[in-house]
């Protein structure tokens, strides 16, 4: 996700485009269970603890952020976001995987798997009308019914076939021309058609799809392959607890850096956003853990 949304070429964007933010959702509905909750009231209040706290500090902080880097009327800002929602800033999806974690608690009491896969297409059916028909709601929420649809398809996939399909992998042979596939796969249809959840950008739906499972399933082997080295997997692991964090500043961080050094030393750009994430992650963790909704 932060390598897409910096100057890179165009067909490397365009492939991390393909996948990056469906993965998201994918790996919620891996993890995501609704077992331990006895009501959906009982639900609610533990998503609202974890999301709606953290997005109203984030937001606030990004908002004074892009009021300095635009020269904007703090004021303006403010109502402007409030109106339309965050736009192609990354806090966008936060709203929407609330939302699709709220419809996962009734989708996973549905206990014919049939019946789940049919919701699940009849909510990329949704979202793919709504982006042929232009159908566009304030705060990115016309993408709703695409990103539960993703995050449903990780739940139906769940860690079982995942974990089949990294045993499969485990051989570096079969691996390699796995990965490979799903690379060359993926990227050949990224070349044609581009994947834009945040404005709902998915027609057609059934190669746009198949990209993003390409995506992702290239993701999953090369992150079991690599983890087997400590340095790199400790570092992923840190980038996968604090994913909120970075998710929601990343791109913030990146424009504030710009507007001060401009566009050239691209690396000297990407390290201090590095630099400024790590601080604002352990900062976080250190002394505000009630911002996560922790103790």
């Amino acid at each position: 996700m932060v390598l897409g949304h910096t100057s890179i070429p165009a067909f490397f964007s365009n492939w991390i485009w393909s996948f990056h933010m469906p993965f998201f959702f994918f790996v919620a509905g891996l993890t995501l269970t609704t077992k331990k909750y006895s009501s959906f009231i009982q639900y609610l209040k533990h998503k609202l603890q974890t999301f709606l706290i953290p997005f109203l500090v984030f937001s606030i902080i990004n908002l004074l952020l892009k009021a300095w880097c635009d020269s904007e009327n703090l004021l303006e800002c403010v109502l402007t976001v409030a109106k339309t929602g965050w736009g192609g800033i990354a806090l966008w999806f936060i709203p929407v995987l609330f939302l699709s974690e709220l419809s996962f608690f009734y989708f996973e009491k549905i206990r014919n798997r049939c019946v789940q896969i049919t919701v699940t297409i009849l909510f990329f059916v949704i979202g793919w009308l709504f982006c042929i028909y232009g159908i566009q709601f304030p705060w990115s929420l016309s993408t709703f019914f695409v990103g539960a649809a993703f995050l449903f398809t990780g739940n139906l996939l769940n860690q079982q076939y995942v974990g089949r399909l990294i045993l499969y992998c485990s051989k570096p042979k079969t691996a390699g021309f796995i990965g490979l596939s799903l690379l060359v796969s993926g990227t050949v249809i990224s070349h044609f058609w581009r994947l834009d959840l945040c404005s709902n950008s998915v027609n057609p739906i059934i190669p746009l799809f198949i990209g993003a499972i390409c995506g992702i399933g290239f993701i999953v082997i090369i992150s079991y392959h690599i983890s087997a080295i400590d340095t790199i997997s400790n570092i992923l692991k840190y980038c996968g607890r604090n994913s909120f964090i970075i998710l929601a500043f990343s791109q913030i961080f990146m424009i504030s850096i710009i507007h001060l050094l401009g566009h050239r030393l691209f690396f000297v750009r990407y390290i201090l956003m590095w630099l400024l994430l790590i601080v604002i992650i352990e900062i976080i963790n250190r002394k505000m853990p009630f911002i996560m909704g922790k103790k």
